[in-house]
C-alpha cells in the first residue's frame, strides 16, 4: 500500500466514523491527492527536457472573469444570527487573525468573551471560563504551547470542549490527528466568512 493509499484509507475511516463532515472529507482527500500529484510532478521535471516556451494565452474577458470568481465563492450553509448566546474563546498568536476570527463571529451573534496570544494562554483561559464558553477555537502553530497540546490539555479539562482548529496550507497531517485526538473541526487560513460560519454551523445544528 503506497503512502497515499494509507492516507486515503486512514480519512475514509474517519469520514465513516462521523469525525468527518462531507466537506471537510472531500477537501482533505483533494489536498491528500494534490500532494502526491506535486511530489511526483516534481520528480518527473528533474529528469525531464526544460519545457518548451509556450505562447501567453490572452488575458480572460470580463465574463470569463466573473464566472471563475462565482466558482470560488463558497456558498453559505448556516442560518443568519445562529451565533446568538453562544460564547466564544479564541486562541491564535496571530493578532490579525484572531481579530478577523473575532469579526465573522461576532457579525453572527457569537460573543467573543475572551483571546489568548498563545496555547498556554488559551488553556488556562478555558480553565476560567469554562462554564460559561460553548466554543473555542485554536490555532494549530503557536509559541510557548502549540495549538495540538493545547487541544490535548483542554480535552483532559473537559471531554466535550467544542474545539475548531485553525490550520494553515500543508498542515493536513497535524489537522487529521487533532480530529483524531477530539477537535469537532477545523478551517483554514487565510479565512473566509462563509467556509468558516459552515463548518461552526455544523457543530451546533
Amino acid at each position: 500500500m503506497t503512502e497515499m493509499e494509507k492516507n486515503l484509507q486512514e480519512l475514509e475511516e474517519m469520514f465513516k466514523k462521523g469525525m468527518l463532515d462531507r466537506e471537510s472529507y472531500l477537501s482533505m482527500k483533494e489536498q491528500i491527492k494534490e500532494n502526491m500529484k506535486n511530489i511526483t510532478v516534481e520528480e518527473i521535471t528533474v529528469k525531464a527536457p526544460p519545457p518548451k516556451k509556450k505562447s501567453v494565452p490572452p488575458p480572460p474577458s470580463e465574463s470569463e472573469s466573473e464566472t471563475e470568481e462565482e466558482v470560488k465563492t463558497i456558498a453559505p450553509e448556516f442560518s443568519p444570527g445562529f451565533g446568538r448566546g453562544k460564547k466564544v474563546l479564541v486562541v491564535d498568536d496571530s493578532a490579525f487573525i484572531g481579530k478577523q476570527m473575532s469579526q465573522i463571529l461576532t457579525y453572527e451573534g457569537f460573543d467573543v468573551i475572551a483571546m489568548a496570544a498563545d496555547g498556554e494562554q488559551g488553556v488556562q483561559k478555558y480553565k476560567e471560563l469554562r462554564s460559561t464558553i460553548d466554543l473555542v477555537t485554536v490555532d494549530i502553530i503557536m509559541p510557548v504551547m502549540d495549538g495540538i497540546t493545547a487541544l490535548e490539555e483542554i480535552l483532559k479539562y473537559d471531554k466535550n470542549a467544542k474545539v475548531v482548529m485553525v490550520s494553515s496550507a500543508g498542515q493536513e497531517d497535524k489537522v487529521k490527528k487533532c480530529l483524531l485526538m477530539g477537535a469537532k473541526s477545523y478551517v483554514k487560513k487565510p479565512l473566509d466568512r462563509n467556509a468558516v460560519l459552515n463548518r461552526i454551523f455544523s457543530l451546533f445544528k
